[in-house]
């Protein structure tokens, strides 16, 4: 698959991939849908395999897409998709940048480069829109906390949040005690106005 996803890349004269391609090696260049749309598939494959193999040829890889993406698709205020990745004279740019580009390719790019044990994946799974969570191990069973919050702009991963019943049984107590409240000013009026009454 990922000798597939190179080929289609490498084939293109822009180093970018088409949306999809009709198998047919009469066609030149191939027939399909030609439009490259920034997408993270591929870059995030690269990247998992460099982490599950140490191989560097994956690197070299991710670094071609990088030099692509910064030749054909950067502009002043951004990054667009390209129309036609076989039309090396006149590539026409897609006006449009999908916020997964910047979620997914970018941070899968900055993850491929990255220090290995940086949001390792012994630690970490990723979510289909690439955000981390981390995996609570058998071995390293989280005590006082349950939900973990991942933070790529921080040495440090956990934001850590308490137990949901924790939260729930302070609310509780909070509400009896408002509610106490309640009802002895309810109480300090009544009395207050029967008094008042009763004096006239």
């Amino acid at each position: 698959l990922i000798q597939g996803c190179h080929d289609m890349y490498h084939q293109s004269p822009l180093g970018l991939g088409p949306e999809a391609l009709v198998p047919n090696h009469n066609d030149n260049p191939p027939s399909g849908d030609k439009r490259y749309l920034l997408r993270p598939e591929y870059v995030e494959s690269l990247f998992i395999m460099y982490r599950l193999s140490g191989n560097q040829e994956f690197q070299d890889l991710g670094w071609e897409v990088y030099q692509s993406l910064e030749r054909y698709c950067k502009t002043d205020l951004g990054y667009t998709g390209i129309n036609d990745v076989y039309n090396a004279d006149d590539s026409e740019r897609i006006d449009h940048m999908p916020s997964y580009f910047i979620a997914e390719t970018l941070k899968y790019l900055l993850l491929l480069f990255a220090p290995d044990d940086y949001l390792s994946l012994d630690l970490f799974v990723f979510t289909t829109e690439a955000h981390p969570m981390r995996r609570e191990l058998k071995k390293e069973k989280l005590k006082k906390f349950k939900y973990i919050q991942t933070e790529l702009s921080s040495s440090k991963y956990e934001v850590q949040a308490p137990f949901p019943s924790l939260l729930a049984a302070i609310l509780a107590v909070a509400g009896v005690f408002i509610g106490l409240i309640v009802v002895l000013l309810k109480k300090a009026v009544s009395s207050f106005v029967f008094v008042k009454k009763a004096a006239k």
